[in-house]
């Protein structure tokens, strides 16, 4: 049986599926970057991604976006990735742009 659905058999006819809900919402994680002197948040409506590591490697991936464009300016900053009010990762910029 797949997940979320309930099938109702009918007796004389197919299989009917009744969703009680048929996707559930993956959960939604917003990123910000910061450092001592400012605070920005990189995208107001966020993103669904599956699970904690998946909003890791989002956070890693953006990282390296912004240290390739613009290098020197991320020095010292750290992105801060949140689902609600919980705080799931706090990641130092690189200085080189690439995790060690």
């Amino acid at each position: 049986m797949l997940a979320g659905f309930d099938p109702q058999m009918s007796g004389d006819g197919p299989t009917k599926w009744k969703s009680a809900d048929i996707l559930e919402r993956m959960p939604l994680y917003r990123f910000a970057v910061h450092n001592s002197h400012a605070y920005d948040d990189l995208d107001s409506d966020g993103a669904e991604l599956a699970d904690d590591e998946a909003a890791r490697q989002e956070a890693l991936l953006i990282i390296r976006d912004l240290n390739r464009n613009n290098e020197p300016k991320w020095k010292g900053w750290t992105i801060e990735v949140k689902e609600g009010d919980r705080r799931v990762w706090q990641i130092p910029f690189f200085e080189w742009g690439e995790p060690p």
